[in-house]
């Protein structure tokens, strides 16, 4: 074993050396800059840090879509933009990249209100200066994919919007980074299959993975996740599948970012060819990609969601 892998199970399993773990841990971050900025939002109110940066994220959109709507997604949006929210860079990634779903799913011509437009500028602004990566650690790396994957998603969403921001360095410097360093991040430096040891995270980088393929911001990583996606994605989560039901096992960490209701959305959607909420995200795209549609609504559907092109 390798002294980098060796690191990696001690921050995985810090119960093997709690001092020498943690102490690893919080130089790491620190280092990232994370720290301060979650320190900062945890003392904000009440409540568990991972409930509030779960609402603060929007972590809760899919949920919200398959119960309420594009409307009542958008009230909540809305009611969240009127409070404090956490400005570290992976809850300003993932607010970015749920206001592009979000507005993915308005019909053609139709922009998000207002504030919502200006939380995204704010978001990808913030974004620009403070990607998680420093020269001398790759451990955040996932986190820095997901900086890109909201870069690139909202220069091909909003990059056209009179008020939008230029991400253009901030994608070129970040591309550069994961390019290198693609060998940290994913199985054999060939992907689809994350090198994390967690089947949770798996399917949530994939996703990401996905967003990228689909995204019509391109850049020269961003065509080799589509070649990725294309060529391993169904064998990968297909593993999974077994007598008609997905088959999870949970190994290794868990994500946060997403229940296990919005995680057999975009399975259902991606391989399954069902009319989910992430199927109507990237309906044309993904069909382009090969991942054609069965026309079998998803069980776990609401109706207040029209049915896509």
């Amino acid at each position: 074993m390798t002294p980098r892998e060796w690191l990696r199970v001690l921050l995985k399993n810090p119960g093997i050396l709690p001092g020498v773990a943690f102490r690893i841990t919080h130089q790491i971050a620190a280092r990232f800059g994370r720290q301060n900025d979650l320190a900062g939002f945890a003392a904000q109110g009440e409540g568990n840090l991972e409930q509030k940066l779960y609402q603060s994220r929007a972590n809760w959109l899919v949920e919200t879509l398959l119960d309420e709507g594009a409307d009542g997604a958008i009230a909540r949006f809305l009611e969240l933009a009127a409070g404090q929210l956490a400005e570290d860079p992976y809850s300003l990634s993932q607010r970015l990249c749920h206001l592009v779903y979000l507005k993915r799913l308005l019909p053609s011509g139709s922009e998000l209100p207002t504030p919502l437009q200006r939380l995204a500028h704010t978001a990808a602004a913030g974004l620009a200066q403070k990607p998680e990566y420093r020269r001398a650690t790759t451990w955040f790396n996932n986190h820095l994919l997901n900086n890109f994957r909201a870069g690139e998603l909202y220069t091909g969403e909003f990059g056209n919007h009179p008020d939008a921001v230029d991400l253009t360095q901030f994608r070129q410097r970040v591309e550069g980074i994961l390019t290198r360093h693609l060998d940290t991040l994913f199985l054999n430096g060939t992907g689809p299959r994350l090198n994390e040891g967690s089947v949770s995270y798996e399917i949530l980088i994939l996703r990401h993975l996905v967003d990228l393929a689909c995204c019509p911001a391109r850049t020269a990583l961003s065509d080799r996740f589509r070649e990725w996606v294309v060529s391993g994605a169904r064998e990968m989560v297909m593993m999974y599948r077994k007598d008609n039901q997905w088959l999870l096992p949970r190994i290794g960490d868990v994500t946060p970012d997403w229940t296990s209701r919005s995680e057999q959305d975009f399975l259902d959607g991606l391989v399954l060819g069902r009319h989910t909420v992430y199927r109507q995200i990237w309906s044309v795209e993904l069909d382009r990609l090969g991942f054609t549609r069965s026309g079998t609504m998803n069980a776990n559907e609401g109706s207040a969601l029209e049915e896509g092109p």
